[in-house]
């Protein structure tokens, strides 16, 4: 058994409007049509009998011929059981009663006539929405999601940031080395970009574009720390490349950094030179 909605008319200036729930729907009762125009009831409901009845080969006018067979909304009634006009067959009605009927009054044409412009340009269905001042239900709920879908992902990152804290809280205390790392990747921008085929670099290159020389033993010496801090908090080898050099010679596996990794260095490189 099909179920019937019930629609309940919105009435402006005295004349009845209907919007199904959904918002994809708009009619008019015959009683209503006949009042938007100033027509007599009669005359409508004579009009979409006719539709109905029709089988192709009835006397329709020609602008109303691409509506036969069509009525009232099927599903949808308004108040008190009320049969709707949908909004596209009050569109042909209109422009039928604006252009070709012949047994209307000038005043009955000219308002048809007025109400057809107005409605050419976003449809009868648009303007009954916009005339009735209908709220569209599924903007109100997809805004309603997306605000539920947002206080999720605060309360969740709330909640990460509070286990953030208190673990960088507990690991700094007993390993103030780390406090040190992380305080240099949140300060400094270099240290948060995605890894790229040409971003990493050696020791020897990353100290080159710092403008930091070090002698031969305190190279050796961040150089053997910083591979072993890497293998110890990334839990795998750098990675290993070759380089040409000025004069000619070839410089076989060398370990390289990734830019996330650069802190590594720049940690290692404090260490070393606050034990001078």
């Amino acid at each position: 058994m099909s179920v019937i909605e019930k629609v309940k008319p919105i009435v402006v200036d005295g004349v009845e409007f209907y919007v199904s729930n959904d918002g994809k729907e708009s009619g008019m009762s015959i009683s209503g049509l006949a009042n938007f125009l100033s027509l007599d009831r009669k005359a409508i409901s004579y009009m979409v009998d006719k539709l109905l009845s029709d089988d192709g080969n009835g006397e329709l006018p020609k602008c109303l011929k691409p509506f036969t067979g069509m009525g009232f909304m099927v599903g949808i009634v308004g108040n008190n059981n009320a049969k709707i006009i949908p909004a596209r067959l009050c569109e042909g009605l209109l422009y039928y009663y604006a252009y070709e009927s012949t047994n209307v009054s000038d005043e009955v044409r000219k308002k048809a006539t007025d109400i057809h412009r107005q409605a050419a340009q976003v449809g009868l269905h648009e303007t009954f929405k916009k005339v009735s001042g209908y709220i569209e239900e599924n903007n109100e709920t997809k805004l309603l999601e997306q605000f539920k879908q947002l206080y999720s992902e605060l309360k969740s990152l709330n909640e990460f940031a509070s286990e953030y804290k208190a673990i960088k809280n507990t690991t700094t205390t007993f390993m103030p080395g780390c406090a040190e790392l992380l305080d240099d990747i949140v300060t400094n921008d270099d240290n948060l970009l995605l890894p790229t085929e040409t971003g990493a670099l050696s020791i020897e290159g990353w100290l080159h574009s710092k403008g930091i020389t070090l002698t031969a033993t305190k190279f050796r010496q961040l150089a053997h720390m910083t591979s072993a801090t890497f293998k110890s908090m990334v839990k795998q080898d750098p990675g290993r490349t070759h380089f040409k050099l000025a004069n000619g010679k070839t410089k076989y596996n060398v370990s390289v950094y990734e830019p996330q990794h650069f802190a590594i260095i720049q940690m290692c490189l404090g260490k070393i030179l606050h034990d001078d």
